[in-house]
């Protein structure tokens, strides 16, 4: 019965690993398409169903936009620099 058992688990395991290999290959990454909206230029993924816009900004800041029907959402993240990053110490 426990042979049975590892037996079926192995072959379980097997058949996800297959499936999620499948499913790379079917559904490659999009690819990245630089486009121009007004005097601003922004980047987005070929076929992305969210239709989401990554811009950057004359100051290296970051602007992701998506729309979002249910309601309005803002997030802000800020990374920490160390002084090796900022100044190259």
């Amino acid at each position: 019965m426990a042979y049975f058992i590892l037996s079926m688990y192995k072959s379980l395991t097997l058949l996800i690993f297959l499936f999620s290999q499948l499913m790379a290959v079917a559904n490659p990454p999009g690819k990245w398409i630089t486009a121009e909206s007004g005097k601003y230029k922004y980047q987005f993924v070929e076929q992305d169903l969210l239709k989401t816009r990554f811009y950057t900004l004359g100051n290296g800041l970051k602007v992701i936009l998506s729309v979002n029907k249910k309601g309005p959402r803002i997030q802000g993240d800020v990374k920490k620099l160390t002084m090796v990053e900022l100044f190259g110490y």
